[in-house]
């Protein structure tokens, strides 16, 4: 097995009893991907296994508790693009 780096997790994640075990593992990957990676919803549900309103609920727990950021980019025609997450440095 190939191993392909790592990423580092802040240990205020891991003990941080309001977040769901859920909205942890979703860090973990947002923290794994490039700086230039844009969040694709349907990417998200098939790593993390659950549905549209779960992953949802992720993301706004992340986010509520200052952990990642996310910004709405627009693609052609002003329509809605891809979100990209910032992971916040601790």
């Amino acid at each position: 097995m190939k191993r392909k780096g790592y990423t580092r997790v802040p240990n205020a994640l891991i003990t941080d009893t309001r977040l769901s075990v859920g909205a942890r593992l979703l860090y973990c990957y947002i923290a794994s991907q490039p700086v230039t990676w844009n969040f694709r919803s349907d990417v998200i549900y098939q790593i993390l296994g659950v549905c549209h309103s779960t992953a949802k609920d992720y993301v706004n727990e992340l986010e509520e508790l200052g952990y990642i950021t996310r910004e709405q980019q627009r693609g052609e025609h002003g329509r809605f693009g891809s979100t990209k997450f910032t992971v916040v440095n601790f």
